[in-house]
C-alpha cells in the first residue's frame, strides 16, 4: 500500500471498507463450503486415492488438516439449518460465528441462536454454543471423559537451570489447583525489599512452590484457610437433560456433585 493511501483515506472509510470486505469473506466462504459439500458428496476426492476430502483438501487447496477437516464438517452440517445459511450467504454471519453455531444448532433452536449471533461477538458466539453443547449429556460426555482422560502434566529443563512445567486439566481441576495457588499466595511470607518488583506471575509462581512446600512438609498452616468454591453455572432443565445450558459438560458436573459440598443457588 502507497503511503499516500494511509494519509487521504479518512479512518471511517477505511473502517467501512474493512466492515465490507470482511462481509465479502463471509460470502465467499459460504459459496466456497457449498462447493466443497458437493465435491465431497460427489466423492471427487477419490480420483487422487485420497481417503476423504479433507485429505483432498489439504493437499489440493493448501489448508492444514484439522482446519480441513473442520471446513467438511461445516459444510456437511451448514445445509441442514436453512436460517445460519441464509444469514451466511449474505455476509452476516461470519465463519467464526457459523462454525460454532453448527456443533450446537438444531432445528429448535436455530432461530433463536441466529438472533443471538447477529448480536454478539464470535466469541461470546463459541461460549454460548458450548454452554448449548455442555447441556446435552449425550453430546458432552465423550468430551468430558476425553479432557479427562488426556490430563497431562509435562516438564522441560532449560540449559539456563530454569524448569517450564506445562499442566492440561479438566477446567474443573483447573480451577481447584488454581484455587490453591490464590491460597497460597495470600499466605506466602512477606516478600523481600529485593522481591517488591516481582511481577504477578513470579508471585503466582512462588505461591505453586508453597503448594508443594507444604504439601511435602505436611504443614497445616493452611488447613484453616476458607474452604474454596468453585462456581458453575447449570440450568436445572440441564440436569434433567432437558436442554438449557451449562457451563460444564453436564457429566463433569455430575462426578463434581459426587465428591464435593454442594451450595445450590437459584437464579430467575
Amino acid at each position: 500500500m502507497h503511503i499516500s493511501t494511509l494519509k487521504t483515506r479518512s479512518l471511517d472509510t477505511l473502517e467501512e471498507d474493512l466492515i465490507s470486505l470482511a462481509e465479502q469473506i463471509s460470502q465467499q466462504e459460504y459459496q466456497f463450503l457449498l462447493l466443497v459439500r458437493e465435491f465431497d458428496l460427489r466423492q471427487g476426492w477419490r480420483a487422487y486415492h485420497f481417503n476423504n476430502c479433507a485429505e483432498w483438501l489439504n493437499m489440493k487447496c493448501g489448508i492444514a488438516p484439522g482446519t480441513a477437516r473442520e471446513k467438511v464438517r461445516v459444510a456437511r452440517t451448514l445445509f441442514d439449518l436453512p436460517l445460519c445459511s441464509e444469514a451466511f450467504e449474505k455476509g452476516a454471519l461470519s465463519y467464526s460465528k457459523v462454525r460454532a453455531m453448527t456443533r450446537a444448532a438444531t432445528p429448535h433452536n436455530e432461530a433463536e441462536l441466529v438472533d443471538y449471533a447477529l448480536q454478539a461477538t464470535a466469541h461470546q458466539v463459541e461460549c454460548h454454543c458450548q454452554q448449548i453443547l455442555n447441556a446435552d449429556r449425550r453430546l458432552s460426555t465423550p468430551d468430558a471423559k476425553r479432557a479427562y482422560r488426556e490430563r497431562s502434566l509435562m516438564r522441560t529443563c532449560h540449559p539456563n537451570s530454569t524448569m517450564s512445567i506445562s499442566i492440561e486439566l479438566p477446567q474443573e481441576l483447573g480451577d481447584l489447583l488454581m484455587k490453591a495457588i490464590e491460597v497460597a499466595a495470600e499466605n506466602c511470607p512477606q516478600e523481600k525489599d529485593t522481591d517488591r518488583s516481582a511481577t504477578f506471575f513470579a508471585r503466582q509462581a512462588d505461591a505453586l512452590v508453597e503448594v508443594a512446600k507444604h504439601y511435602l512438609s505436611g504443614n497445616s498452616e493452611f488447613k484453616d484457610a476458607p474452604s474454596h468454591q468453585v462456581l458453575v453455572h447449570v440450568d436445572e432443565a440441564a440436569l434433567h437433560d432437558q436442554g438449557g445450558k451449562s457451563d460444564l459438560p453436564v457429566e463433569s458436573v455430575r462426578r463434581i456433585a459426587c465428591d464435593a459440598d454442594l451450595v445450590e443457588v437459584s437464579q430467575d
